[in-house]
């Protein structure tokens, strides 16, 4: 059984997002966006494309 980790300050970032979209009643697709841009993987698409 693993030991349960810290989560990274984007994660904290992106769970703090969703939470106040959640609320706020925006959109999946902004949703998703949030979650690309705090996870960088925009940036890691572009770069490997």
């Amino acid at each position: 059984m693993t030991q349960p980790t810290k989560p990274s300050a984007g994660a904290m970032r992106a769970s703090k997002r969703v939470k106040k979209l959640y609320v706020d009643a925006f959109t999946e697709s902004y949703m998703a966006e949030v979650i690309d841009r705090e996870t960088g993987m925009v940036e890691l698409l572009g770069a490997a494309g």
